[in-house]
């Protein structure tokens, strides 16, 4: 009988690679089931994303859902500034020209930033005009119980005091006949570019094109060395002359 024994070297025993190589050390078991993720919750959130707005809207009647009036400024740098966007407020000189001050222009639902300044006129007939535009849009239901409706009510009973007949009662709007503004009101539009095209002349048509950029640009290459060949030339003649 013939016994073969099979000896497997340890671990420890193994030789190292030859040369100077990663050390082959793969992880395949990378556990990955324990770490999907799942989408199974978004129509759930999405149902629970439509209910805050609602419930938002409800909240914030009757002003628009989207939010204050913002102005109208353009982009920064060369490459965004042809773009006209929202912007976070409008400054105070914007508000100034319509008469209105900081603390009532953000009761009545329009954006104030005290940090941007107006840097051209241009930007500020701009936002001036959508100021002007909002006023004239803008319904105010006056709250209950302000200073205004105390002093009235105050005024009122000094007059019946006085024997006086009571003044015409303002009639108040009344939400009710309202509907609240939903999605973008007075948005931002950008004017398209306008590229304006012109007949050639029949000199233009003509003429070579590259040949007179060519002959431009030598002549100007050679300037400097027209001159001094001139002079050269006209001292050349002042001393045959003498």
């Amino acid at each position: 009988f013939f016994f073969f024994f099979f000896f497997y070297p340890s671990q420890r025993l193994r030789k190292m690679p030859k040369h100077n190589n990663i050390i082959p050390n793969a992880h395949f078991s990378k556990h990955w089931a324990e770490r999907v993720r799942t989408w199974f919750n978004q129509p759930a959130r999405k149902e629970r994303r439509r209910r805050a707005r609602a419930i938002k809207a409800a909240k914030n009647f009757p002003r628009p859902v989207a939010g204050d009036l913002r102005p109208a400024v353009r982009g920064e740098t060369i490459r965004y500034g042809h773009k006209l966007r929202a912007g976070r407020g409008f400054t105070t000189a914007e508000l100034r020209k319509v008469g209105l001050s900081t603390k009532y222009a953000r009761s009545i639902g329009i954006a104030v930033d005290k940090r941007r300044k107006n840097h051209s006129t241009e930007s500020l007939d701009l936002n001036v005009q959508r100021l002007k535009e909002y006023q004239s849009k803008v319904v105010v239901f006056p709250r209950k119980g302000t200073v205004a409706a105390r002093r009235k009510a105050v005024q009122a009973y000094k007059d019946k005091k006085a024997g006086k007949a009571p003044a015409a009662k303002e009639q108040t709007p009344n939400p009710k006949d309202f509907t609240q503004v939903r999605g973008k009101y007075m948005p931002i539009k950008n004017a398209g570019l306008t590229v304006e095209t012109v007949k050639l002349a029949d000199y233009a048509k003509s003429a070579p094109a590259f040949g007179t950029l060519r002959n431009a640009r030598a002549v100007s290459r050679q300037v400097g060395l027209r001159i001094k060949k001139t002079a050269e030339r006209k001292e050349k003649e002042a001393k045959a002359a003498q």
